[in-house]
């Protein structure tokens, strides 16, 4: 892959995440990406750094040698170890570690714009991110597949339009959600746990088929939208205070 300028990269995913807000919040503008990396970092494994390159986690081993997965060398034949190499486990292991190289900063197939990142295959704009495949508009995220404009989630399938959540999506896919988490088939969510086939819900939980619902209860259409926006405007004005958010899926029954 072609080497990107990284301010290209970075622009190009600001622009992304205005269009996710907008889509999302119903706001034009809470703030560039990178003032959300500590809210959007809660939710998602990041790529860990070691030397030069980003690794899948961090239980790598510090002190070994690390290369990009392009410049590796992977094909290489070994010669077999000697007779004094193999003559108990400690030999054996000071023989091989003069062979291991690990690799980071892995894309495969067709990709453009990607940012300290790993594990992606055939994405488009993706930063600081690990393991997507088949997606675009990508950062903070980990485990993102034939996704687009997704922003600090981990496991999510199928979906659009998803920001600080966690494993969401399913063959049906999911879009515009927040702060929520076990959600399929379903839109329009906001903190909410445990969702399926359900259109407009917010701060409810293990809902069937919910509409139009808030707090698991169910509202008139008119009442909804009108206290959706409410909530909304409350949510962004904290955000654009802030740059996080005091609640989350997680917290909410805290003590």
């Amino acid at each position: 892959m072609a080497k990107t300028d990284k301010t290209e990269i970075y622009e190009r995913l600001n622009k992304a995440w205005k269009t996710a807000v907008k889509v999302v919040f119903h706001n034009d503008d809470i703030g560039e990406l990178k003032e959300y990396e500590y809210l959007l970092t809660k939710f998602s494994h990041a790529p860990t750094k070691r030397r030069s390159v980003h690794l899948w986690n961090d239980k790598y081993p510090k002190n070994a040698r690390y290369i990009e997965y392009e410049k590796a060398n992977v094909g290489k034949q070994y010669e077999p170890l000697n007779i004094n190499e193999i003559k108990d486990i400690d030999s054996i292991v000071e023989a091989l570690k003069e062979r291991f190289v690990y690799t980071g900063d892995t894309l495969i197939g067709n990709n453009q714009y990607i940012e300290q990142s790993t594990n992606v295959n055939d994405s488009f704009a993706v930063y600081k991110s690990n393991s997507v495949i088949a997606s675009k508009y990508v950062a903070y995220s980990s485990s993102v597949i034939s996704s687009e404009y997704i922003f600090g989630e981990q496991d999510c399938g199928n979906g659009k339009f998803v920001i600080a959540s966690v494993g969401v999506g399913d063959l049906n896919g999911v879009a515009r959600l927040f702060n929520s988490l076990s959600v399929g088939n379903s839109s329009d969510i906001y903190f909410s746990h445990n969702v399926e086939g359900s259109q407009e819900v917010m701060f409810s939980f293990f809902v069937r088929g919910g509409l139009f619902t808030i707090g698991n209860m169910r509202l008139q259409k008119e009442k909804y939208f009108k206290l959706k926006e409410k909530l909304l405007e409350e949510i962004t004005t904290e955000l654009l205070d802030r740059k996080t958010f005091k609640y989350n899926i997680w917290n909410i029954g805290e003590v």
